[in-house]
């Protein structure tokens, strides 16, 4: 049985409930590390709901790194962690600028991080393999070889 709920004539013209979000400002920013361990660039905006202990290893890597590394994989981990951390703040602050499109300070910081950002994938695909298609093309080997053949598989694991 469908019951039909006639609409409560005190209700017609009132709101059922007003949402108040107050505007994000400017202000300090964590730095790459701190970013990306918090998932924000913001500081004010770093609301844990529960206190937890600080990450000393990715749950990825947690026990997987044995005595003996090979240096070039070292090298590999370490540079794709700063692509990482500087892509993290790319991200944030894009979004920040997707509602402050005129904050001259946010775009500053924005256009210095993209251009680190191209610099590490530039720099990892002359070391490495190309990360992105457009990596292709920058890299100094291109047109002598296929390049996305010079790295490993996404299963294989090479950066974890």
């Amino acid at each position: 049985m469908d019951m039909i709920m006639e609409p409560n004539e005190s209700f017609t013209n009132e709101s059922l409930a007003i949402a108040s979000v107050p505007c994000q400002k400017w202000g300090q920013l964590f730095d790459e590390n701190t970013a990306l361990t918090n998932g924000t660039v913001f500081p004010d905006l770093n609301k844990p709901f529960f206190v937890t202990c600080p990450a000393t290893d990715s749950p990825l890597t947690q026990g997987k790194r044995s005595a003996a590394v090979d240096p070039q994989q070292m090298e590999r981990e370490q540079l794709m962690d700063k692509i990482n951390k500087v892509s993290f703040f790319v991200n944030d602050l894009t979004l920040y600028l997707d509602t402050h499109c005129e904050d001259r300070d946010a775009l500053h910081v924005l256009t210095d991080k993209v251009r680190e950002r191209a610099e590490l994938m530039h720099e990892f695909a002359e070391k490495f393999y190309p990360l992105t298609c457009d990596c292709i093309a920058k890299c100094s080997r291109a047109g002598q070889e296929n390049l996305w053949a010079l790295g490993p598989a996404p299963w294989e694991g090479a950066c974890v």
